[in-house]
């Protein structure tokens, strides 16, 4: 009887043992997705903070120019 109770006893040491592996597995696992997908939309996003960062930084004058020379060669494109 003691035999069979340490045998017992071993398995559901054993049982636990995989619970906590498939735990830490699928943990590992999502944090791999996340991973990924930080890793995909991280360089879109530095991309556009950057494209909005030079707009932002861009002097006035030089937006008014560009405006006004967008504006003028719509109206009449022999125009300078």
């Amino acid at each position: 009887m003691l035999q069979n109770d340490r045998d017992n006893l071993e398995l559901d040491k054993l049982q636990v043992e995989i619970r906590r592996s498939m735990a830490e597995t699928r943990k590992l696992t999502a944090e791999e997705r996340k991973l990924r997908q930080e890793a995909f939309w991280y360089p879109i996003a530095v991309g556009a903070g950057m494209a909005t960062y030079r707009r932002r930084c861009q002097p006035l004058g030089e937006v008014l120019s560009i405006r006004t020379r967008t504006a003028d060669t719509t109206r009449d494109p022999h125009r300078k």
